[in-house]
């Protein structure tokens, strides 16, 4: 027996709880501390505990930062490794600083392969391939639009036929491009690449109406459920885990 647990032992429980509540409130033990927007990187990490995923694998298209509203960076603390893309330089240099475990690719992602205008604003984290998003985001006082530039992008089934190690499956999918969501999921090889669980961004889904959204309807085709709906983040689960 451990010494923690004989001691454990000889504690009554509600001496027990009151030990670990005066613990909690000098330690913060009651602080959940997350990296993303709503909450998504601690609902995913939950998930993947009690999945019995441990030291997975995450493509994150769309990355943004390595930190910053990042749905994987509390997986990478835990072990995790990964595909981090987007088509933002700044972007993949800051990631090959600060992930050099994972494969940190400089690409956008498309239906198909071809060049296409990518939206570049003040904040990255808005930065699009979509026009109607870049509109929205130009009508807006708190952020620019500092350059449009033409970009090349490539279907994601391509870039993980290239990319995507021989001894990895992909446990989670991270897709957050503004507006740009459907051309990815439409571009994934969805007969070889089955991710466990998704998290993708849809800024207009009504729980109320969720069969009026087009990404809930192309994954509900696949074979997913959804487990949560935060702020504007789906996070879907294959269905039979």
């Amino acid at each position: 027996m451990k010494i923690k647990d004989f001691v454990l032992a000889l504690v009554s429980p509600n001496l027990r709880f009151r030990i670990v509540n005066f613990k909690n409130s000098i330690y913060g033990g009651y602080k959940k501390f997350y990296f993303s927007q709503n909450g998504e990187d601690v609902v995913a990490a939950t998930l993947f505990d009690d999945l019995k995923i441990k030291n997975g694998f995450y493509v994150d298209v769309g990355a943004h930062h390595p930190q910053r509203y990042s749905n994987t960076n509390l997986l990478f603390l835990k072990g995790w490794s990964g595909i981090n893309i987007d088509p933002n330089p700044e972007t993949i240099r800051l990631f090959n600083s600060a992930r050099k475990r994972d494969i940190n690719l400089n690409v956008g992602v498309a239906e198909n392969k071809s060049e296409i205008t990518y939206y570049n604003f003040s904040d990255p984290a808005v930065n699009t391939f979509s026009a109607q998003a870049a509109k929205k985001y130009e009508d807006k006082k708190w952020i620019s639009l500092i350059s449009k530039t033409l970009v090349s992008v490539t279907p994601l089934r391509e870039i993980l036929a290239q990319h995507l190690p021989t001894n990895k499956t992909v446990d989670l999918l991270n897709i957050d491009v503004e507006g740009f969501d459907m051309e990815v999921l439409r571009s994934n090889d969805w007969e070889n690449i089955k991710p466990c669980v998704i998290i993708i961004e849809d800024h207009l889904f009504d729980i109320k109406k969720s069969e009026n959204s087009e990404i809930y309807s192309f994954l509900l085709q696949r074979g997913y459920r959804l487990h949560v709906y935060l702020g504007f983040s789906l996070i879907f689960v294959r269905g039979g885990i």
